[in-house]
């Protein structure tokens, strides 16, 4: 008898929802403003940061945000070529590196980054104010980078603390199998 198949998301797959479109949100925000860029993270997370900027210009009519769409692109187009002379030199996906913002890179991505942006984000907000254009296109942009961009550092953090947990039990386990090992064969 076939199972019944639940149409409802589980939480993981809701995070993973989330997760994947804050990713693009932040990929749309800081291709521009960094460097040293992994080939395999410019990948198909930026496809969707273009599509993701293209459909925020064109629901909110936003023709600035076309702008932005230009040199994002100008500033992905290079820092591909850069990611493709880095190969095997960098991780293939490394998010790049923050450009004037401190030498801890945890800190300047989970911290500084995001000020920035939101810093940003209010200039924009008060000059499309001053100017009578409706602020939900580049501003309300920026402005949710607030919460983007720290989100997606804390996953990558939270996943790459993983890895280096699993590595100390494979560690561990393997110290136990050899003295196992020595133990019975007596070798």
């Amino acid at each position: 008898m076939p199972e019944q198949q639940n149409d409802k998301l589980t939480w993981k797959q809701y995070s993973n929802i989330v997760t994947n479109l804050a990713t693009f949100h932040q990929r749309a925000i800081i291709v521009p403003f960094r460097k040293g860029w992994g080939k395999n993270s410019l990948c198909r997370s930026c496809a969707c940061a273009f599509i993701l900027i293209f459909l925020w210009a064109t629901f909110t009519r936003d023709n600035i945000m076309y702008v932005w769409l230009i040199l994002w692109t100008l500033s992905y187009a290079q820092l591909r070529g850069q990611a493709n002379k880095l190969a095997g030199q960098i991780h293939s996906w490394y998010d790049g590196d923050t450009v004037g913002l401190g030498s801890n890179q945890k800190t300047a991505k989970m911290l500084y980054e995001p000020v920035m942006v939101a810093i940003a984000g209010l200039i924009a907000r008060e000059i499309y104010l001053e100017y009578g254009l409706p602020t939900a296109g580049l501003p309300t942009f920026l402005l949710t980078g607030c919460f983007t961009l720290p989100l997606v550092e804390s996953v990558k953090q939270a996943i790459w603390d993983r890895r280096l947990d699993d590595m100390n039990d494979a560690k561990m386990e393997q110290e136990s199998l050899v003295r196992e090992y020595r133990d019975r064969y007596g070798k």
